[in-house]
């Protein structure tokens, strides 16, 4: 069996045709085998698909050569076999259901991008005026955490817009410094975006997730 690889990535760039987009992607992903899911929309795009490695080496290339993706990051993982069963090109109203008025959330005003080792230097010399909050579902929190997070409560990520309000106050986060982490950075995008908008000048987020984190420090950091 050949060896495959995972790829996930996501950027927040208007997309002017959505259905010639989904088509590309469509025509593309089947001419190179790839399977796994590719959700679009005006604001952007969002995917985590799989392959045998020279097709998503070839998926990467077409679609950084392309003018709209330039800049995308990727973020890519070996695995034994394609843990996809079928392909499903989307176009959904947006990249990440929030479940608000995306017209009161400003994207060009999100969290200041760390990289694993700048957040993680941030967490080792954390003080009682910092708080790191994650903003996956709960179910993904209760796999693993950095120490002393703050667990969104979150059943969906559509639950954010009120469990963010909440934690504004009952965490007094307008007088701290917030670092924010989530899965891949995807999420992290709009919800940093949203604490921003309620009021939060310090806030920073994990660049590429736990996902990025955790090729960097294999041993979750210790």
């Amino acid at each position: 069996m050949k060896e495959a690889k995972v790829l996930l990535y996501y950027l927040y760039r208007e997309i002017g045709n959505v259905e010639d987009e989904k088509d590309w992607q469509l025509r593309t992903c089947e001419e190179l085998e790839i399977l796994g899911r590719i959700r679009i929309a005006r604001e952007g795009i969002n995917g985590t698909v799989g392959g045998a490695v020279e097709g998503i080496v070839e998926y990467e290339k077409r679609m950084t050569e392309r003018e709209l993706f330039r800049g995308i990051d990727f973020k890519s993982s070996m695995a034994d076999f394609v843990p996809f069963t079928n392909l499903f090109v989307q176009v959904r109203p947006e990249v990440v259901t929030l479940g608000v008025d995306r017209s009161k959330i400003d994207l060009s005003s999100t969290g200041v991008h760390l990289t694993p080792e700048e957040f993680h230097e941030e967490i080792l010399h954390a003080d009682d005026r910092t708080v790191v909050i994650d903003i996956r579902n709960e179910y993904e929190s209760k796999i693993g955490k950095f120490d002393g997070a703050v667990v969104a409560p979150l059943r969906q990520f559509s639950d954010l817009p009120r469990v963010a309000a909440s934690l504004v106050d009952q965490l007094h986060l307008k007088d701290k410094k917030v670092l924010m982490y989530c899965t891949g950075g995807v999420r992290c995008e709009l919800g940093s975006a949203l604490f921003r908008n309620y009021g939060i000048d310090q806030v920073f987020q994990l660049s590429g997730g736990i996902h990025n984190y955790l090729e960097t420090f294999r041993s979750g950091g210790e």
